[in-house]
C-alpha cells in the first residue's frame, strides 16, 4: 500500500515543567483536490532541512525520479525539477 497523507503532531506539550507527559495532538492536514502535491508512494527517501520537508523518488506502479518539498508554515507543496 502507498499513501500520501501528511499529518502534523504537537510536541509542544510533550513533557510539562514537572516532567508529567501529556498528550500529543495529531492533526492530518487535507489539501485542494487539484494542488500540486506528490504522488501516492512507498520507498522513497525523506529528510527535514531548513524547516521543510523533502521527499525523493520511490515507487507506486512505477518507479518515480522526482522531488517535492513540503513546507510546513504555508502548509504547500512544491515540485523541483531535477535536471
Amino acid at each position: 500500500m502507498h499513501l500520501n497523507d501528511v499529518n502534523t503532531f504537537d510536541l509542544t506539550n510533550f513533557v510539562d515543567s514537572d516532567g508529567i507527559d501529556t498528550r500529543i495532538t495529531c492533526q492530518k492536514l487535507t489539501f485542494r483536490k487539484n494542488s500540486t502535491q506528490p504522488s501516492t508512494r512507498w520507498g522513497h527517501a525523506a529528510a527535514v532541512h531548513a524547516d521543510k520537508v523533502y521527499i525523493l523518488g520511490g515507487r507506486n506502479e512505477v518507479d518515480l525520479n522526482d522531488l517535492f518539498v513540503f513546507d510546513p508554515k504555508q502548509r504547500s507543496w512544491y515540485e523541483v525539477e531535477i535536471a
